[in-house]
């Protein structure tokens, strides 16, 4: 039993911590537009002002800032939805709102530790990945707080817990991977809350945010993949995939990616119609084509096993029904060919009238 003592020193590790790369972040900064942000108040300072928020970054900056000498030549890469939250920061200077939007960020990843019962340890061995998301301005903070609350209400408030995950993906596209689990486990009424979510807040951004922005947004994204997937910065599986097989489009090999991790996954969701959805957290990072060194903030979420025990049980079945194949005739296969493979087949319940 932890005493009082250690978690209030828990306690001030993860303020340290946070403090730490708090200053580090606004150090780094300093030298930086903050790419994503930059993206995302340039689309809201030109709803504000009546231009098309799908504008390049660098003409609407040159309208309202040009003393801030932010490039980017293309359009926000983020779904309506998300120029949505930043609008009130489009009546702010750019400065003023880029610290602000940092100090939430900040705010975001520490109480979504504390929401997610984050380890200290964890915090420490993680904050330093936070420093480039929180440079660029990044959406992610936000996502891990979304996430983190809906994995502290997932068992008491299991719709709401879904429509949290379907709010995130109205946000950032890649965290809806993760409603695959419950529809896969067959929990159809808290599946479709996560879905009817992101539906309706990407439908009222697209109303909001006015003009064609969900249509030109999805245009937009395959392009903008295209361009990216192969820059230094993409720490995506994906992209190594794409050096093997650099004539399939990406968005197919995300797809095939995906389908090929949730291969050995969905067995156990279906089976045991388990609505934990942080099974699929290694899916949703490993077959997203654009992966910042940010996106690993999920790792400390604790990714259940379980679905290894099934995967396990499912390969010594397999194993013994090939011995079974052999040897017919016998109760038992050869021990000296199959003592360890009897041995699994007995532990997981397999038996030769089962095949």
């Amino acid at each position: 039993m932890p005493k009082p003592d250690d978690h209030i020193a828990a306690r001030r590790l993860m303020i340290m911590t946070a403090t730490g790369f708090l200053v580090a972040t606004l150090i780094v900064i300093s030298r930086e537009s903050g790419a994503d942000f930059a993206q995302d108040y340039a689309a809201a300072w030109a709803w504000w002002h009546g231009m098309d928020p799908g504008t390049p970054t660098f003409l609407i900056f040159e309208a309202c800032c040009p003393e801030d000498n932010v490039t980017g030549a293309y359009q926000t890469a983020h779904p309506p939805f998300a120029t949505m939250i930043v609008l009130p920061f489009g009546l702010l200077p750019f400065k003023t709102a880029r610290a602000i939007w940092l100090l939430i960020g900040c705010l975001s990843i520490a109480i979504a530790w504390h929401y997610a019962q984050v380890d200290h340890k964890m915090t420490v061995a993680t904050a330093a990945m936070w420093v480039i998301g929180l440079s660029l301005g990044a959406l992610e903070p936000i996502v891990f707080l979304a996430l983190a609350i809906a994995l502290r209400i997932r068992l008491s408030h299991a719709h709401l817990s879904a429509a949290l995950i379907g709010v995130t993906a109205a946000i950032k596209i890649y965290p809806g991977i993760l409603l695959l689990a419950l529809l896969i486990a067959r929990r159809w009424k808290e599946g479709a809350s996560g879905v009817l979510a992101a539906l309706i807040a990407t439908l009222v951004a697209d109303r909001v945010v006015g003009g064609d922005a969900l249509a030109d947004w999805i245009a937009y994204i395959p392009w903008n993949i295209e361009r990216y997937i192969a820059s230094a910065g993409n720490a995506s599986a994906v992209r190594f995939v794409h050096l093997a097989f650099p004539d399939i489009p990406t968005s197919l090999l995300s797809l095939g990616m995906i389908l090929a991790l949730l291969a050995p996954i969905a067995p156990y969701l279906y089976r045991y119609r388990s609505g934990d959805w942080r099974t699929l957290l290694p899916v949703m990072i490993l077959g997203s084509p654009l992966v910042g060194p940010h996106y690993t903030h999920v790792s400390v979420l604790r990714v259940p096993t379980a679905w290894l025990h099934t995967v396990s049980a499912s390969v010594a079945a397999f194993r013994c029904s090939l011995a079974w194949l052999y040897f017919p005739f016998l109760t038992k296969p050869k021990r000296s060919l199959s003592r360890r493979c009897w041995q699994d087949c007995s532990s997981s319940g397999w038996t030769p009238s089962a095949v």
